[in-house]
Parts: structure tokens; C-alpha cells; sequence
């Protein structure tokens, strides 16, 4: 989701920080906002927060730099460190336990709950939130990160935050919260045991490749998919109440974005696709860096989870292949024509400006469930698929199968008009993703000033995007 604020009050702090700083030029720390937030959310909710909403989050988000953060340099890490009432050296800290697979299992476990919403499914630092955070959440797989360190100073970063960072580091150079009072000394170094064995595997040489194989899918399965889609495939992995949308139930042989009609299985193509690229605004990452005869494994074994595909093959049934072909030239005319057919066919769900918030949404969406939202339009960078004109024809076409959104029959819309409508529906976004400004330099104003967001004096004031 997006936070747009249209414009701010301030009252600015003469704080002397240079102290806290040392090394880097501080951004300005905002407090006393005199504006009321406009806050839209997917599906387009508004909501007004006062001040006391703005200090909270913006403090986070606004005061810290936007470079990326940067491990405190070895004479700068303490010998030792308060933990639990008790100094605990580093030096003496040692793993007790040994990388075993159940160790290892259970550390993924644990970082699914607790870490990836930040460092991400591939421990990069791109998880959901990461953006959201300046600097950005630490990327493991950096051989320059905690793969250098020795593993207590992980236990000491992961213990104490960014609270417990050397004075000249602390509050702007990292939100890592401290998990002392949260992860048991156990589980604290099953995480550490997860993240060193699997952030390690992104610079071993590879070694023999054997020919793509069931047994080998299953394996890769269970390492790098099961967290999140379940032993089982059925998308109850220990990640699965922690992601949204819902990891897929790879047991009903259907995804979303596919070549296929609507209702159809996939093609191979369709799943190595998903496998290489993820897919884009979920917690599904992509695949590619695993070697090619793994992703060719790990398809064969998805491919059994469900019953429909050795069906598909033992009918010698053919895919039906759904084509975009030359798009036409964009005009006034065939979005004029789109507009018309986007308000009779789609604004019901997507609403008449594309934001997700139509008036039947409230009977398609069933909130307990976690049910997928109708797609915010007018945020084309969050698309599944990808936001090219031949990429929306392909979803009108096709539908997307386990949601609500149907397919456009060739019985019933010609494909001029299906190019019409993804004319219109590319208008409803900026041509580009907007950057994120930071930090937000806040305009002194003298004078009352009115919380009505729809008011005039707040249509001049620079706008600026926070994903949250």
C-alpha cells in the first residue's frame, strides 16, 4: 500500500545530533504535525490519522538515511554485551547446535515468522516491508554481511537491535528491533544456523549436475518451498498465515498467471516462469540463482502434487494457448471506447478509477479468508503478471483462476475491444512508479491551517509516496 501525504506542519527540532552522527550528515528530525494524514490503502480505504500517527511512523521512516546500512567495523564491536542481567563475551559464544536438517528446518521455521517480512524469502533484505525502511534491512547473502562475522555477532545483532549498536550507529542506521525479550537463546541460534547454511549456498561453487529428477524436486521442494506452500503442497506451510495473498494449493494444479484458458492447468512454460521470476508485490520470490537442472526438478515435482496433470498427459490432451499479438496504436479514440467498456464490465470490481474499491468488492471479499483483493489499477507495478498492454490483454483473456476476476470469452468481446479497455486502463496509473523522496523536507507555514484534505490550499503541496 501507498501513503500519500499532501501536505505538512511543522515544528522543527534544534537538536544538536552531531554527537550521534559522527560519520554521516543527519536528516532533520520532524515533530508536532499540525495536518491530518490521507492514507490509501488497498483497496483505496481512507483513513485519518492525527499527529500522534504521523511522529510514530514517520520518526522511523523519515529520520533514518537512505543509504545502506553499514556493520559497525570490528573495533567498534564490544567484548562483551549485557544480555538477560547476566556480560556475555563474544568471544566465547559459540552454536550449540550442528547444522543438521532439523535444525536447519526449524531455523527456517522461525525466520518465515520472525525475519522475512523484512530480510525476505531469499534473505536479500527485499522482503515486503524492506522498502519501507531506510537504509534497507540487511541482505545476508552479501559476502561482505554477517557471512563474514563470526556467528556470536550475529547472536549480538539479532539480540539486541539497533538499540545495542555502538553509540555513533544508534537510532539512524538501523530499525532492527532487539529479540532478547521475544527469541529463547535456542531459537535465536536455530535462525542463525538457518540463515548461515542458506545465505552460504548463493556462493558455493556448484558442484555435478545430474539430470532433472523427481527425487532431487522433492528435495529442493522441501528446502526452499515447504515453508511457505507446505509439505504437501496444499498451502499451509508454517509462512502461509503470515503471507498475502495465501501461498497457492499447488494440489488443485492451478495458478493465476498463466498462458492457458481460464480453469486450465498450466503449461511448463506457465510454472517455470513462476519458479524463475516469483511473482511481483507477494512474498513468492523468484528462483533463478538455484541452478537450472533444480528448477527442472523442482517442476517435475510440483507437476505431482497434483492428480491433473498426468491426466492432462494420459489424455493426450494439447494446451491451448492464449496469444496477444501486435498491439494497436494507442488513441484518443480506443480509450474513449475502453472507458465505456471498463465501466460496464469492470468498475463494479475495480471501481471507477481502477483502485480496487467497486461496489461489489464487498461481496467478493471475504476478509476472514484473507480473500485476494480486486487489482489496484492504478498501481501497475504491483500487476502479477507485469503492466506491458500485451501482459493486460493476456489477464482479460485468460482470467485468473482460484480468484474472482472471469476471463474475457472471444465469443463475446472481440479483441479491438479487449485492446480498448487495456488502453483505458493503462491512463489510470503515472507512466512511472513513484520514487520514494527521502527525507521529506518539510515547508514552514504560518497561520491556521485546515485538516480538510479535499480543501484547495492542499492541491498545490508537493506530494509525496511511503509504501508502507
Amino acid at each position: 500500500m501507498v501513503m500519500q501525504l499532501s501536505g505538512l506542519s511543522t515544528k522543527q527540532s534544534n537538536q544538536d545530533e552531531s554527537r550521534k552522527m559522527r560519520s554521516f550528515q543527519e536528516p532533520q528530525k520532524v515533530k508536532n504535525w499540525g495536518a491530518s494524514l490521507k492514507l490509501t490503502i488497498q483497496p483505496d480505504f481512507t483513513i485519518r490519522y492525527g499527529a500522534a500517527f504521523l511522529c510514530l511512523y514517520l520518526s522511523l521512516v523519515i529520520s533514518i538515511p537512505v543509504w545502506g546500512f553499514s556493520p559497525p567495523p570490528s573495533e567498534d564491536i564490544p567484548k562483551s554485551f549485557d544480555y538477560k542481567g547476566k556480560s556475555v563475551k563474544l568471544k566465547n559464544l559459540t552454536n550449540p547446535f550442528k547444522n543438521e536438517p532439523e535444525v536447519i528446518k526449524k531455523g527456517g521455521t522461525l525466520y518465515t515468522k520472525h525475519c522475512f517480512f523484512c530480510h525476505g524469502d531469499l534473505l536479500d533484505g527485499n522482503g515486503v516491508f524492506g522498502k519501507s525502511f531506510f537504509p534497507p534491512p540487511a541482505d545476508f547473502t552479501r559476502l561482505d554481511s554477517i557471512l563474514s562475522r563470526p556467528q556470536a555477532y550475529t547472536f549480538w545483532r539479532i539480540m539486541k537491535g539497533g538499540q545495542g549498536l555502538p553509540e555513533k550507529y544508534e537510532p539512524w542506521n538501523s530499525a532492527m528491533p532487539a529479540w532478547e525479550g521475544t527469541l529463547s537463546e535456542k531459537d535465536a541460534w536455530k535462525i542463525i544456523s538457518y540463515i548461515y547454511d542458506t545465505a552460504s549456498e548463493r556462493h558455493a561453487k556448484p558442484g555435478k549436475q545430474n539430470p532433472p529428477s523427481l527425487e532431487r524436486g522433492k528435495q529442493v521442494y522441501l528446502d526452499k518451498c515447504a515453508y511457505c506452500h507446505g509439505e504437501k503442497g496444499k498451502g499451509d506451510g508454517p509462512a502461509a498465515d503470515y503471507s498475502m495473498p495465501q501461498p497457492r494449493n499447488l494440489t488443485k494444479g492451478h495458478i493465476k498467471i498463466r498462458s492457458t484458458p481460464f480453469g486450465k492447468i498450466p503449461t511448463d512454460a506457465d510454472l517455470m516462469n513462476v519458479i524463475n521470476n516469483g511473482l511481483r508485490s507477494t512474498t513468492m520470490p523468484g528462483w533463478k540463482h538455484l541452478p537450472e537442472n533444480d528448477r527442472k526438478s523442482l517442476l517435475i515435482y510440483i507437476k505431482s502434487l497434483s492428480k491433473k496433470f498426468a491426466k492432462f498427459k494420459k489424455r493426450g490432451k494439447k494446451h491451448k494457448i492464449t496469444k496477444a499479438g501486435k498491439a494497436p496504436p494507442l488513441s484518443p479514440e480506443s480509450i474513449e471506447r475502453g472507458k465505456e467498456l471498463f465501466m460496464t464490465q469492470c468498475s463494479g470490481c475495480h471501481g471507477v478509477e481502477g483502485r480496487g474499491d467497486g461496489v461489489a468488492t464487498q461481496r467478493i471479499v471475504d476478509f476472514s479468508s484473507s480473500a485476494i483483493w480486486p487489482r489496484n489499477l492504478s498501481q501497475p507495478w504491483t500487476f502479477r503478471r507485469g503492466s506491458t498492454r500485451a501482459d493486460i490483454f493476456k489477464t482479460l483473456r485468460t482470467g485468473l483462476s482460484t480468484s474472482a476476476m472471469p476471463k474475457f470469452s472471444e465469443r463475446i468481446f472481440k479483441n479491438e475491444q479487449i485492446w480498448d479497455i487495456v488502453n483505458f486502463v493503462t491512463t489510470l496509473a503515472p507512466p512511472t512508479q513513484p520514487k520514494m523522496k527521502s527525507p521529506i523536507h518539510a515547508k514552514k507555514v504560518t497561520g491556521e491551517i485546515t485538516d480538510d484534505p479535499n480543501d484547495p490550499v492542499w492541491q498545490d503541496a508537493q506530494a509525496s509516496f511511503i509504501p508502507l
